[in-house]
């Protein structure tokens, strides 16, 4: 069995392999290191350390055992990374090792060509002002999640542009009443137009029943006026947001979207059955199925990776994207996010 040649470690944490024809090898064919201006190979610690597994070099006075105990007290989450970088380069990925960036890495061949990847423990909490971070510097990244096994798990994030194709309807006038927290109009030419046109409500007795965000919606336009039956009066708009703030807290923010959405020529319902605020269709629900899945979060919002799973996973199970609606003071921002597989 021919001994693996050896590599220096040196006090840059670089990895020197001396100029022979396996640095030129390992650099041209394999994409691994850097050649310096003598023909030397100089290798970053999870370059060296997977050579170093696979025995395609040695290195001076070290084992991987010990190289790695090394890397792990001198490079902050070396340990995931290398995960990373180990199960990427098996699946025949040429990457390279960025620092002082936003990202761990950049994909340099394959299908995926220059895609940027983050990587995180599932641990790591998930923040979406982070994510839009992340996506100012690339407008689509992977990220890539180590579990406590040491499985990973690949997500895709890209900006959307949402875009329906139903178009905007002039409604008769019509009077809705207050059903605790949905709104039901008896009015049949009013609950029909509604509901046959841009599939607000489900059908209810002769009428039809709204949820509170599109009795809110309607009401902002005029389209409707809402009774309360106890008082016997009408109900104002900022009254009717905050007696539906007692049991949808975040209302407004589901209402901004619900708006914008609306705007984009989409058709919104609810995405209770599926454990999110929306699910949202471009064309006729009668005829089609929904195509995406929305969450409404607040940019500040932070939470689990296992959070995201679930809904991701979900969505893809029932042939759907997952889209989060990231909102701030003046602006929402549209994100896919996709389980890839590598």
């Amino acid at each position: 069995m021919v001994k693996p040649m050896i590599a220096k470690l040196e006090s840059n944490r670089k990895i020197l392999l001396k100029k022979s024809n396996l640095s030129n090898r390992l650099y041209s064919k394999s994409g691994f290191g850097k050649l310096d201006k003598n023909g030397n190979l100089r290798l970053k610690p999870l370059e060296a350390a997977y050579l170093l597994e696979n025995k395609k070099i040695g290195l001076e006075n070290m084992d991987f055992q010990s190289f790695f105990e090394h890397c792990i007290k001198t490079h902050p989450r070396f340990e995931i990374k290398y995960l990373v970088f180990r199960d990427l380069r098996k699946r025949g990925y040429l990457l390279e090792i960025l620092e002082d960036s936003l990202f761990d890495f950049k994909i340099k061949g394959k299908q995926i060509k220059n895609q940027y990847i983050t990587i995180s423990s599932e641990r790591d909490e998930l923040s979406m002002r982070k994510i839009l971070s992340f996506l100012k510097g690339s407008n689509i990244f992977l990220a890539a999640i180590v579990d406590e096994e040491g499985d990973i798990t690949y997500y895709s994030f890209s900006d959307i542009n949402l875009k329906g194709g139903i178009r905007k309807n002039v409604f008769p006038r019509g009077e809705g009443i207050l059903l605790g927290d949905r709104v039901a109009i008896f009015e049949k030419n009013c609950a029909k137009e509604l509901l046959e046109k841009e599939f607000f409500g489900k059908t209810f007795s002769e009428g039809t029943q709204l949820s509170f965000i599109e009795a809110a919606y309607l009401l902002e336009k005029k389209i409707i006026d809402i009774i309360d039956p106890k008082e016997d009066k009408k109900i104002r708009f900022k009254e009717f947001i905050k007696l539906a703030r007692k049991t949808q807290p975040d209302i407004d923010y589901r209402l901004r979207v619900y708006r914008d959405l609306k705007e984009r020529g989409l058709i919104i319902k609810t995405g209770f059955k599926f454990g999110t605020h929306f699910r949202v269709y471009k064309n006729d629900p009668d005829l089609h199925h929904a195509e995406y899945l929305v969450d409404v979060v607040n940019e500040d919002f932070v939470t689990t990776w296992s959070f995201l799973s679930k809904s991701v996973r979900l969505a893809h199970s029932v042939k759907k994207e997952m889209v989060f609606a990231i909102i701030n003071n003046k602006h929402i921002g549209y994100i896919r996010v996709s389980w890839m597989r590598i």
